[in-house]
């Protein structure tokens, strides 16, 4: 017998259906130290087909936590090179994507029949937890702090009713920049701490991997439930996590699904005006904030910026002589009405995509059909 038929028929023994696994599409949100582990297990168990998100680059302070860690490479397309080469499977792929997973709008989470959240920043988990939960795709989510991890499902097979990660959280904090791993290491360091050990990177990357399997299998012990491990002590705690009637977070995806031809690079004056010719009324709802003035650091004269706020790293300069007395306060807008002047940038900048979703005049959401934003490997 092949040793990958032998490999295989043991998986049988464990309770893991061989040919489910290798059909399946996980998409794997963050691609740093939890991420990486998380891919290997997926990889080593069969899994088909990873498609990987992730904006930032592996840095120093990854290395000891990150089994696929390749200096100054992306971070998104070296887990997915590595998935393949791991994987016993000859008909394994992987797709990357090197950008913020809000400007790839409904398209991944439409193809995935599992999607794990691997990133640390409360907005973000947000935003994956929403469109899980639109899109009814089950939500395998993650995280550790030193010692100590959590791992969370959420099935989303009834969305309107089934509890999601914001049903926990009135509000979520913004946590500021993202994907900058060197700054966030030298934080860390100056607070004489580390963000965790290999260990617990292994063990919780190990745990989220099964209950993605688990899912893939239509299995889910933790649905609903958030179970926590301190890996040092072997204390563990499983909460119950209800739904939240009043749940800030949006759980319904309209349909049917259309098809815009305007991409995430092309203008967004150009996304409006073929919103418009389609007939379409309402907004165009951001990921999150865009700051289109903000007043000078020096002056206090209105500075266009139109940055998302996550992305601003420091109030403006209007000029080297500015001079001005105006003291302008910020303009910040969460939506882009469709029949409105639009901001002088590309759609990509606000975090808006070919997959974006919209909401209409009668206070329904367009989903729009999947175009392509991945990299295959």
């Amino acid at each position: 017998m092949a040793m990958s038929s032998l490999l295989f028929s043991r998986e049988r023994l464990a309770g893991y259906d061989p040919s489910l696994l290798r059909g399946a599409t996980v998409l794997l949100v963050g691609a740093g130290a939890l991420g990486n582990n998380v891919a290997l297990a997926l990889s080593l168990a069969g899994v088909g087909e990873l498609l990987v998100v992730d904006p930032d680059v592996f840095e120093v302070s990854n290395a000891t936590r990150s089994p696929f860690f390749v200096a100054g490479a992306a971070k998104a397309a070296a887990v997915a090179s590595a998935f393949v080469r791991t994987s016993l499977l000859p008909t394994a792929s992987a797709s990357f994507a090197g950008s913020v997973i809000e400007s790839l709008g409904d398209a991944p989470f439409l193809q995935a029949d599992v999607v794990i959240s691997a990133v640390d920043q409360q907005t973000i988990r947000a935003y994956i937890s929403e469109q899980a939960s639109m899109t009814g795709t089950p939500l395998v989510e993650g995280g550790f702090d030193g010692h100590r991890l959590s791992v969370s499902v959420f099935s989303n097979s009834v969305p309107s009713e089934s509890p999601c990660w914001r049903c926990g959280f009135d509000e979520v904090e913004d946590s500021g920049a993202r994907g900058l791993c060197t700054l966030y290491a030298k934080s860390v360091e100056a607070q004489g701490a580390v963000p965790a050990t290999q260990t617990v990177a292994q063990i919780a990357g190990g745990l989220v991997a099964e209950a993605a399997i688990a899912a893939l299998h239509g299995v889910l012990p933790l649905d609903g439930r958030r179970l926590f491990l301190n890996v040092r002590s072997g204390r563990s705690t499983v909460v119950t996590l209800p739904p939240n009637p009043d749940c800030p977070g949006r759980h319904e995806l309209a349909e049917p699904a259309v098809q815009l031809e305007t991409g995430a690079d092309e203008p967004v004056a150009d996304l409006l005006d073929e919103l418009r010719a389609c007939g379409y009324q309402g907004e165009v709802l951001l990921p999150e904030p865009v700051v289109l003035t903000m007043p000078c650091r020096e002056c206090g004269a209105p500075v266009t910026v139109n940055t998302r706020r996550s992305f601003l790293r420091q109030a403006p300069k209007c000029a080297p002589d500015c001079n001005s007395s105006t003291h302008a306060p910020p303009i910040v807008v969460s939506t882009l009405p469709i029949d409105a002047p639009a901001p002088d940038v590309h759609a990509r900048t606000l975090g808006l995509g070919p997959s974006s979703r919209f909401q209409l005049s009668d206070g329904q959401w367009l989903a729009v059909a999947h175009k392509d934003d991945f990299v295959h490997i």
